[in-house]
This record gives structure tokens, sequence and C-alpha cells, in this order.
């Protein structure tokens, strides 16, 4: 049984992603939402997801059959506990079912969505589940996510770009050349920072030109990126 809320409950700014059970995470820069994503699941599980512990729903529908598909894989997901452990990450994956076009408006996937809306308020998610949603876009008016701006945490990168540190961005620069294969002199990667203010899907473009420049175990040096990258 979900336990009844405090009178004085956190608001979905204020809560930390930690004593949250149902994080929605979107807007238009796929990058960012997807490194968000990346961290709510760190922050969630800071000792590692259990074994088969993460279920990922592809959420982005081309049609009413498609999200219908979906959404029940949604529900059943929920409806399960975990294979080893009672702790589970649910991450219904890039939905456009939350936002307002065409197929969300279908009637059969509005009534499927209110559905969950009043699943989740009824019921409230099982004892160590994770509902983890991202998207491009969330209608603000719907009740999902009024629902989850209440009950849960929202975290949107729609309206502005969140600040962002050096830090981070640094950290953002050493996976993408870990996953290239290949190193970079810190002068390139300070003038790269500059030359893309920092903007990780210009960033990561970049980083992929370089690192297929210098080739496998290479090094990127300041002068390729003068010579490469676009300014």
């Amino acid at each position: 049984m979900k336990a009844p809320l405090k009178k004085k409950a956190l608001t979905a700014s204020e809560k930390p992603v930690g004593t949250a059970s149902l994080v929605v995470v979107f807007g238009e820069d796929e990058l960012r939402v997807e490194q968000a994503a990346r961290g709510v699941i760190a922050e969630k599980f800071p000792g590692g997801l259990p074994e088969m512990g993460l279920e990922v729903i592809e959420g982005r529908c081309a049609n009413a059959s498609e999200a219908l598909r979906s959404l029940e894989r949604l529900f059943e997901s929920l409806q399960t506990f975990g294979f080893f452990s009672r702790e589970k990450l649910v991450w219904w994956k890039n939905t456009n079912l939350l936002a307002d076009n065409v197929t969300a408006r279908a009637a059969s996937v509005s009534e499927r969505i209110s559905e969950l809306v009043e699943y989740l308020k009824s019921a409230g998610l099982a004892e160590g589940t994770t509902m983890m949603v991202t998207a491009e876009s969330v209608d603000a008016r719907k009740a999902f996510y009024k629902y989850a701006e209440k009950a849960g945490r929202v975290i949107s990168f729609k309206d502005e770009r969140p600040e962002q540190t050096e830090h981070e961005t640094q950290l953002f620069v050493e996976r993408q050349l870990e996953g290239l294969g290949v190193s970079a002199e810190p002068r390139a990667v300070s003038l790269l920072m500059v030359l893309t203010d920092g903007e990780f899907r210009s960033l990561k473009s970049e980083l992929e030109k370089l690192a297929a420049y210098v080739g496998a175990s290479g090094r990127i040096a300041e002068d390729n990126v003068h010579l490469l990258a676009s300014g």
C-alpha cells in the first residue's frame, strides 16, 4: 500500500531524484536528456542496478496500435517484480505519447494513459520500483504531467538550457573519448569546449569527426581541432 504523502512534501523542483519513485526527464536536446537519465540511474542505484533490474520500454510510437502495445508493456512491467531483487527501474524511453500530437490524442491511447495515471494515484508504484520517463516533449496541461510534478520529480530541459558546469562538460568529453577509443590533449579539449560552447550534441559530433581523423588509439591535438572543428 502506498504511504500517504506528508503534509509538507517537497515540491518537484526541491525533491532530490533519490527520493522520487517517478522521474520524468524531457527536452529537445536528446543528448542532455539521455545524460540526465543516466544520472538518475546512478543516483537511484549508487551501488549499481541489481541483475536484470533495468527494463527499457520503447515509448516512441508511430500510431495508436504501437502506442497501445507500448502502454501494455509498461503496465505489465510496473506490476511485476524483478527476477533477482525487488528493486528495479522501468524506463519508458523516448515516448511521444505525453505530448500533444495525433497519436497521443487518439481516443484509445488517451484513455489508456488516463488509466495509467489513475493506477499510479490509487495503487502507486511497488516498493523498490522506480519509473523513469524520457521524452522530447511533455504537455504540461495533461494529467500525467500534473501528477508527476506533484508526486514525483520532473526534470525539464525544454524552455532553457540548464546550468552546466565545466566539470560536467569535461566528464562528458572524457566519456566520449573513452567510447571512441582515442585520447586528446588538454588544450584540444579546451578549444573544443570553446568552439562548441559546451553543447553536448555539437561536442559529440566534433569528437566523432576528430576520432575518425586520428584513427583508433590516436591522440587528438590542438592543431587537429583548428583544422577540422567547425567554429
